[in-house]
């Protein structure tokens, strides 16, 4: 039934033309600028995704609102009346795959009293919008947050967020199209904040590369698909994604998973509801040890990474699961393992992405166990992957490929393929891999002429190799590719060896000979480094006296200076007691002739040495009594160019020297 005509107030439309992901994510950017200070980072992520959603739910429905118009304008006969009515009902947006926005959860409405009202905050007004939209969507039930009028939440910046995502809109056609949005911008959360809050980025998600290469090889087409420990539902999105690609509809896919962690559960279930997905992650979040939500679930495919070697899970010895072997109660891995295995339909398969010492473990039975599955024919591939794929863990990691039925195109029973991809992706960054689109492929590819769906296999020295049930028995069970694998052959240069002895003999010596220079250079060098008694070549100008007694008197400016301000080889971050509007008073200046001092290693811990305090009459001490801020009084004795080659030599002096002067506090 048609629902009464809106309120023109919520049917203005927003900003035109698409936004662009590097566009929304310089948007977020801006956004956390805002809220960083006031909130933690786990509720920040949250309030910035609940407002995401928000807007691309009504940018969609008002997209989907002008298409309802030019569909009844093109037919002609409607009155605008008629119109109206139809752009009202819900049963036109439902049927067209769009969420059921209300009037109170409309972003124009709620960008309209972005200040709030009289009588209520705009913290309520969203608390409010979230729970209208769960209520007019099924699907979303207990999903959306509510926690916009919390203590803590400021209602002012909150207003400003809103005026902020006006500049945003989440519909358009062709690549702009944000049909990922939730996932990306998840993913982009996760690669920022997860530090912050502490977590290990493998327990939050799972890197796209990794989960495109399972999905690839499995080749999820139709059936139900299954993911224990889910996260935020990338597994699930990464198979619909193959499915558009193939050209197939995604309702083929039934989805099944749970996860342990409510704000994660949240999070899946929202990136389902977008992407159109059915999907069961059961009536909440669980421990899917304690509480399997799906004790009947028999799957044509699992997908999972689960969180690696937890040591604390619950753990029953007569858990029907452990058919080949009772897990250590010290590491859950071949728990998650033998969890997925018994989720498996009759022709059903697997793929799990493992910690590295999974494949060759022997600690607490779990050799037994892997040798019983080996021995059972469950184990069709193991696939060992470059280093760095994961953000926040650098954790090596592998992927364990099950099949409970290898008669393929080309029967595989009583064999295991080995890949060694170590070798393969590129850094995106100092500290992150990823993995193309070519290495997704290749392992991909090869995969499947193995099992005989396209072209001809043939084993790769160093990369591939198809072992049977007997040459994995004589390697004690290990799974690791590289046993099998062996190396790659070498291509001959054409150079003599004669001569490549030659070559290799004369870089040698001229880097022992560079070796010797540098070493004369060092001893030099220490020949200039005084050892006199630390009273004797300067004297503590702020911070705690090292031989005794208390802090300095001098009555002059203090600096502002702490290991915590800086870093190794660079100069301030930021200056924590105080924060200056112009320019820095001279005093707050490190002087050619001043120097930090520290006992602790700043290699090991240069932001959890101390910070300064301010104390009445603006005076500014260290907390540290290890750190100190001091005066060279003989600069003939001490040469601030090798402070930090002084400490290795002089040890009488009891201190570490770390960095000379000259830096300033950053406003």
């Amino acid at each position: 039934m048609a629902r009464r005509p809106a309120d023109p107030a919520t049917t203005q439309p927003g900003p035109q033309g698409p936004t662009t992901m590097k566009e929304l994510k310089d948007t977020l950017w801006k956004a956390a600028d805002k809220l960083r200070g006031s909130l933690e980072a786990s509720d920040y992520k949250d309030v910035i995704l609940g407002l995401v959603f928000c807007k691309y739910v009504s940018d969609s429905f008002e997209e989907r609102r002008e298409q309802i118009r030019a569909e009844l304008e093109a037919d002609g006969g409607y009155s605008e009346e008629d119109v109206e009515y139809s752009q009202e009902d819900a049963d036109e947006y439902s049927g067209a795959g769009v969420f059921w926005v209300p009037p109170n959860a409309r972003w124009r409405y709620l960008a309209d009293r972005a200040k709030g009202t009289d009588t209520q905050t705009v913290g309520e007004l969203l608390n409010e919008a979230m729970g209208a939209l769960m209520e007019a969507n099924p699907a979303l039930a207990g999903t959306l947050p509510r926690i916009y009028n919390r203590e803590g939440v400021d209602q002012r910046r909150l207003g400003e967020l809103l005026d902020l995502f006006n500049s945003a809109r989440f519909t358009g056609e062709g690549a702009t199209r944000a049909r990922d949005l939730l996932g990306e911008v998840y993913e982009y959360f996760l690669g920022k904040f997860a530090a912050a809050e502490g977590k290990r980025g493998g327990e939050f998600y799972t890197p796209p590369g990794v989960v495109r290469v399972l999905v690839e090889m499995l080749e999820p087409q139709s059936g139900r698909i299954y993911d224990p420990c889910c996260g935020s539902g990338g597994m699930f999105v990464q198979a619909e994604k193959f499915l558009e690609a193939h050209h197939r509809n995604p309702s083929e896919l039934s989805v099944y998973g749970q996860e342990n962690m409510e704000r994660t559960w949240r999070m899946a279930k929202m990136n389902l509801a977008i992407h159109g997905l059915i999907g069961n992650l059961g009536p909440s979040w669980g421990d899917t040890f304690a509480r399997d939500l799906h004790p009947s679930l028999e799957a044509d495919y699992v997908l999972a990474n689960p969180p690696f070697n937890i040591k604390d899970w619950a753990r029953r010895e007569d858990d029907a699961r452990w058919r080949f072997g009772v897990p250590p109660a010290g590491n859950a891995n071949y728990a998650w393992i033998q969890h997925i295995l018994s989720k498996l339909a009759p022709t059903g398969q697997a793929g799990v992405v493992m910690a590295n010492g999974s494949m060759s473990t022997n600690s607490g039975g779990e050799g037994q166990i892997r040798a019983r599955i080996v021995e059972a024919d469950l184990v069709s591939a193991m696939v060992a992957l470059p280093t760095q794929l994961f953000r926040s863990t650098g954790i090596p990691v592998c992927l364990w490929l099950f099949a409970r039925d290898k008669q393929w195109r080309t029967d595989r029973r009583g064999q295991v393929l080995f890949l060694d991809a170590r070798n393969l992706g590129f850094m995106v960054d100092r500290a992150e891999r990823a993995l193309s689109d070519d290495d997704i492929a290749k392992i991909a590819d090869t995969y499947r002429a193995w099992r005989g769906e396209g072209g001809e296999y043939v084993d790769e020295a160093g990369f591939c190799k198809s072992a049977t049930l007997a040459e994995i028995k004589a390697a004690d069970y290990a799974l690791t590719p590289g046993r099998y694998v062996g190396t790659a052959a070498v291509e001959d240069d054409g150079v003599d060896l004669d001569e490549k002895i030659r070559q290799l003999t004369g870089e040698l010596l001229a880097a022992l000979d560079e070796s010797a220079r540098l070493d004369a250079v060092v001893r030099e060098q220490l020949g200039r480094v005084s050892c006199s008694p630390f009273g004797e070549v300067m004297r503590v100008k702020h911070g705690y006296a090292f031989g005794g007694g208390d802090f300095s008197e001098d009555p002059g400016l203090p600096t502002v200076v702490t290991p915590g301000n800086f870093r190794i080889g660079g100069g301030f971050q930021d200056a924590r007691a105080k924060t200056f509007s112009g320019e820095i008073p001279s005093g707050y200046v490190l002087k050619p002739d001043e120097l930090i001092i520290t006992m602790t290693d700043l290699s090991k811990a240069a932001d959890t040495l101390g910070s300064p305090a301010l104390v009445p009459g603006d005076r500014v001490y260290l907390h540290n009594q290890r750190i100190g801020l001091v005066q060279i009084t003989r600069p003939d004795r001490v040469d601030t160019k090798y402070s930090a080659l002084s400490l290795a030599v002089c040890r009488t002096i009891g201190i570490r020297l770390s960095l000379q002067g000259n830096f300033r506090a950053a406003p």
